[in-house]
């Protein structure tokens, strides 16, 4: 790991001779610039993580009062703030309405508000412009 300003760090390692891979976490416009510099200095290996939708898939035969609570918890444990929330949910049409009920209703009990009230889920979010 190597902190620093994007640009500048970013291509002293994709551009530098001795570093034979880079690994990226960051969105896809600096993952592509990224990627491209390495490939025009000396082909290095990449392994990107650009952020994502990281589905959920809920087959026929699965426990959906389980997988609701799952897809609650995938979603909102981290109210938004990384990028693995699992925000879209796959179900077999016919399991649909009776997942959608699950999740609404768990949706319905979310609490906001101050974090050292124990009827709150979920407090403030780590910077303004998450709020």
């Amino acid at each position: 790991m190597l902190p620093g300003v994007g640009a500048e760090t970013g291509q002293y390692l994709t551009d530098h001779p001795g570093i034979a891979k880079v690994s990226f976490t960051g969105g896809v416009a600096s993952g592509k610039k990224v990627m491209a510099n390495s490939a025009a200095s000396s082909l290095k290996e990449v392994t990107m993580e650009l952020g994502g939708k990281s589905p959920l898939i809920v087959f026929d035969d699965a426990d959906l009062d389980l997988a609701a609570d799952i897809a609650m918890m995938a979603n909102f444990f981290s109210s938004g703030q990384v990028c693995t929330n699992g925000t879209r949910v796959f179900v077999p049409a016919k399991c649909k309405a009776a997942f959608e009920q699950k999740i609404l209703a768990r949706v319905e009990r979310i609490r906001a508000g101050d974090v050292f009230d124990p009827q709150t889920n979920f407090g403030p979010l780590v910077s303004f412009p998450h709020r």
